[in-house]
């Protein structure tokens, strides 16, 4: 990752967790017309996706890293993926909410 001097194992570990953390959230964002802030999730699926981002966050420091190739991204780098995760939740919903009023004629 320019940038960052990052190592091809820390890349694949950003990409690893970037691209989990945002399709959770993009399914919680899709799942209906309101913004999701306002739409409650079934319990089953809030937990779930909960888990599994929290998993996914903290699977490269575990003994677990080396079966998946896998290496600790720093906090710093970790705090801009997660940056980067909410800012694309953000753009989705702006889009949703621009394509349900475009389309709700």
């Amino acid at each position: 990752m320019i940038g960052f001097k990052a190592q091809e194992l820390v890349f694949q570990s950003s990409w690893f967790t970037v691209s989990i953390l945002t399709e959770l959230m993009v399914l919680m964002v899709m799942r209906t017309h309101k913004p999701f802030y306002r739409s409650k999730p079934t319990p089953i699926f809030l937990y779930t996706s909960l888990t599994v981002e929290i998993f996914t966050i903290i699977l490269p420091y575990t003994p677990l890293a080396n079966a998946f190739s896998l290496m600790p991204v720093r906090f710093e780098l970790l705090m801009i993926l997660i940056g980067i995760a909410v800012v694309h939740i953000v753009v989705t919903e702006l889009t949703k909410s621009w394509f349900y009023k475009k389309h709700q004629q």
